[in-house]
């Protein structure tokens, strides 16, 4: 097969169309590529459309309309010139292919299709609008809208699916009376459900009362898309679901409760409604779901929505729970709670950092973070001092750095009460990096105290006070971060070389590159190297190109990756060519980290590079290539990708040429985005 892709001969078409119909669908699938290979031959194309004709063979017209897709805009007009020729199963066939194509011009061929005489091709070439419309709503859009008039009901249910699936916002007026219609309700339940209008709300949620069976479930579910507008129509869902009778609401926290199977969509959208009921029946039912799971996420929605009302309930299961139950509560409370809860309960939550287990400490720090008061900063300061295990000092930690944004001028009246290497430094040079270096009087007082708190025994406190002079410290400061290089512990000497890559003078210039540099050159510490490499990236300077482009060529692959990733980091013009050189290096995860970076650069002779790692040893990343390739689109990539696809024998390598071209014929092809896609693969068999 692979021979009958290259071959250029009118002998080989027959071979090619006999191949298209074999009873074995592999035979079907080579033949296939084998002809999308051939794009954009007039020849070619001339026997795909010709099968369209009338015929028994399945499997041949279904594998015509797979290969004809890939033709694009030729294969656009030599369908529209055929479709007077062909009978209404031929047509339909057409309307595929021409959906296939994902070219704008084919939706002028479709629309007038939607008045063939055939009810199969007007449904398909509606459907078929709707798909390519995905790249081209505005042109899609008003042509499913038009559908929607007229007697063909059939046509307009398909019409109605369309626009859904498109995202088209449809006037309540409009679709007040199909939700009365048993053929057009469906689709219109969901489309009321993203107008936005809280009328459509309100009468979704009355037809709680009655709608049973499967049709329960779309409600529910258009009926989450409608809350999750925003407040208006919220606010709507709010005051409707107040009003359900008795029966009503049963059966919503029926809905809620244990499901399975195909029950399991139908209780998660009813655990979202049920943050709107706001009575104790509801909470019960969410808190009790809360540990399940398959729902939690519908649950936390709930619980967010219920706020400070579901707290005090959240208290008392803690209050009866031991060790990970309770810190599970208490996370539950710090995600759920949008507003303050009562002092009571911030008191009650603040009584629990003396709990003996660690992570019940550490959940109430969490939740302190958030709903936290003045007393609350101070205690988790206490904490902060006196926590043994890591686990609680990093919690404590987050929490004096939120609790001092909220509580500002406590937290300076706390940082400038405490010395460098006695009780409170810890907190108070967390807050110093919270708040900045007027704490502590300005940049000059404030790296004073930071260096003395360098010399602290603690070595959280000398890590966080290199954090802090990396924001806070001015350029005062970098005498003291490269001496703390020699800290005798690793973990002092690692925030110590990040702190370099960050710190800056007055004037903005990063004044810790010359001992990055020194790092990179001279140390045998692999950790450190790496992290010094990474530091380089973030300091923006130049200089790091000349250190970094050698290790990523050839160095240890570990070190290479991280030097493609500081390059990818800088700006000038070296950048392009010193990520060129790191394909070169042997290993394929280098090649790979440096595929992406160059992918988001936007230089035509990218292009050209990504094309040549079509042809490297390594199978994942010639697959890489062609992803890329594709995401980047332009008639250059897919001329590149059209040529390898001959000679590329790795299934999923072939897959991800075709899945290239395709998108690219789309016309969906896209820049990656600034943080390129990992290439997700596993080695096939």
């Amino acid at each position: 097969m692979a021979g009958l892709a290259s071959e250029s001969r009118r002998e080989a078409l027959p071979l090619l169309l006999k191949a298209l119909g074999d009873t074995d669908w592999r035979v079907r699938k080579e033949a296939t590529n084998a002809a999308v290979s051939r794009a954009p031959s007039p020849e070619v194309l001339s026997v795909l459309v010709g099968a369209l004709g009338p015929g028994d063979n399945v499997g041949l017209r279904n594998a015509t309309v797979e290969a004809l897709g890939s033709y694009g805009a030729a294969a656009v007009s030599a369908l529209e010139r055929a479709l007077c020729t062909l009978d209404a199963d031929g047509r339909k066939l057409a309307v595929e292919a021409l959906a296939k194509t994902g070219q704008a011009s084919a939706i002028a061929a479709l629309s007038d299709l939607m008045e063939d005489a055939d009810p199969n091709v007007r449904a398909t070439a509606v459907e078929s609008i709707a798909e390519v419309g995905v790249a081209w709503p505005d042109d899609a859009i008003p042509l499913l809208e038009r559908c929607l008039r007229g007697d063909d009901r059939y046509r307009a249910m398909v019409a109605l699916d369309g626009l859904n699936r498109l995202g088209a916002v449809l006037p309540w007026e409009q679709l007040e009376a199909m939700l009365d219609d048993p053929v057009l309700r469906r689709p219109a339940v969901r489309a009321a459900g993203h107008s936005g209008d809280p009328r459509a709300t309100v009468s979704l949620i009355a037809r709680l009362e009655t709608t049973r069976g499967s049709a329960r479930q779309g409600l529910l579910e258009s009926l989450v898309g409608s809350v999750r507008r925003g407040p208006s129509t919220s606010g709507a869902a709010r005051l409707a679901l107040g009003k359900l009778s008795v029966a009503a609401r049963t059966e919503l926290l029926t809905d809620a409760r244990e499901a399975a199977g195909d029950a399991l969509a139908l209780r998660r959208a009813a655990l979202v409604l049920l943050g709107l009921l706001d009575d104790d029946q509801a909470i019960e039912v969410v808190l009790d779901a809360l540990t399940d799971d398959r729902v939690a996420a519908e649950s936390d929605e709930a619980c967010s929505t219920l706020g400070a009302l579901a707290v005090p309930r959240m208290l008392e299961r803690a209050r009866s729970s031991g060790g990970d139950e309770r810190a599970m509560w208490l996370d539950a409370i710090r995600r759920s709670v949008g507003s303050s809860p009562a002092a009571a309960a911030v008191a009650e939550i603040r009584s629990m950092l003396s709990d003996d287990s660690p992570e019940v400490v550490r959940a109430a720090l969490a939740a302190l973070a958030v709903i936290g008061d003045d007393e609350c900063l101070h205690a988790a300061a206490r904490v902060l001092d006196a926590a043994e295990s890591p686990l609680v000092r990093q919690a404590a930690a987050l929490a004096v750095a939120h609790l001092a944004q909220r509580h500002p001028e406590s937290a300076r009246e706390l940082a400038r009460g405490a010395s460098g290497r006695g009780d409170g430094a810890h907190a108070a040079v967390i807050v110093i990096g919270a708040l900045g270096a007027s704490v502590r009087g300005g940049v000059e007082g404030t790296a004073r105290f930071l260096a003395e708190a360098l010399a602290s025994a603690s070595t959280a406190v000398r890590c966080a006070a290199l954090e802090a002079l990396a924001t806070a410290g001015g350029g005062s400061g970098i005498e003291s971060v490269i001496f703390a290089l020699s800290d005798e512990e690793a973990e002092v000497r690692l925030a110590a070389v990040r702190a370099l890559g960050r710190v800056r003078s007055d004037s903005g210039a990063a004044v810790g590159v010359d001992a990055l540099l020194r790092v990179v050159a001279a140390s045998s510490d692999s950790a450190l190297v790496a992290r010094a490499i990474a530091a380089l990236g973030a300091s923006g300077d130049p200089r790091g190109f000349d250190v970094l482009r050698p290790v990523a060529r050839s160095g240890d692959p570990l070190l290479a990756v991280s030097a493609v990733e500081a390059l990818a980091a800088l700006v000038g013009p070296q950048r392009v060519d010193a990520l060129v050189d790191a394909l070169q290096h042997p290993d394929g995860e280098v090649v790979k980290a440096a595929l992406r970076a160059l992918a988001v650069v936007s230089e035509p002779r990218v292009v050209a590079h990504l094309g040549v790692c079509l042809d490297h040893p390594a199978w994942d990343v010639r697959r890489l290539a062609a992803d890329l390739l594709g995401r980047i689109g332009g008639p250059v990539a897919g001329g590149l990708l059209r040529a390898k696809l001959g000679t590329e024998h790795e299934p999923s390598v072939r897959d991800a040429i075709h899945g290239a071209i395709a998108e690219i014929d789309a016309g969906t092809s896209r820049r990656p985005p600034s943080t390129p896609p990992s290439d997700g693969s596993v080695r096939p068999k």
